[in-house]
């Protein structure tokens, strides 16, 4: 038999025939724990709550996913350095100051191969050879015979270093020379400046003015 909460004895659930009161299941506990979720989906041994199974560690839910990792931007599989002469620099320099003309010259271009392209001026009685030679005609005075170097690194981008050139190298539109010695990292579109006019421009391959 049901019995009322006052009590009053009721023949059936529903309404207390002595106070009116509804009869009914007692609502839950609000303060009662939740079931178990379930079972261990490795062994199956019954939860106990927790995030991982008691018997054999497995997790009930999945761990979340580290972030994505950041990736450095592609480089280009082949390079170009684009060689020319430049106004800008060379008002920038004051070579008409020093007695400088600048010449009018069709650009060059060299494509990067290997581990390191040196930059600088060939002479025979250093014995210098660079694959960039800035000694042909007409030729950059403010150059040095071992001015700089680009070093290919095992992603296929390049880097820059001055080699102790007299009249440094400098980058972009930064009016400080770059340090000797030190590894400047490169990308597509940089702008190398050295000697009294020279700008050697980097350049994916194949690429068109």
């Amino acid at each position: 038999m049901t019995e009322c909460a006052l009590p009053h004895d009721v023949d059936q659930p529903g309404y207390c025939a002595g106070c009116g009161l509804a009869i009914g299941p007692a609502p839950p506990d609000p303060q009662d724990p939740p079931d178990p979720p379930g079972e261990c989906g490795r062994c199956g041994e019954p939860s106990q709550g927790g995030r991982f199974c008691e018997a054999c560690g497995y997790p009930y839910e999945p761990a979340a996913a580290p972030p994505p990792a950041a990736t450095a931007p592609p480089q280009p599989s082949t390079w170009l350095a684009v060689i020319t002469t430049d106004r800008e620099f060379f008002e920038s320099t004051r070579g008409a100051e020093r007695g400088f003309e600048l010449p009018v010259t069709a650009e060059r271009r060299i494509e990067l191969t290997g581990e390191v392209i040196r930059i600088g001026r060939r002479s025979r009685r250093h014995r210098t050879d660079p694959d960039i030679d800035l000694s042909a005609p007409p030729a950059d005075p403010g150059v040095s015979r071992e001015h700089a170097r680009l070093l290919g690194q095992p992603d296929g981008s390049w880097v820059l270093v001055d080699s102790g050139s007299a009249n440094g190298t400098y980058l972009n539109d930064d009016p400080e020379r770059i340090p000797r010695n030190q590894l400047i990292p490169l990308a597509p579109g940089d702008r190398i400046r050295l000697g009294v006019w020279t700008v050697i421009t980097l350049r994916p391959a194949p690429w068109s003015s």
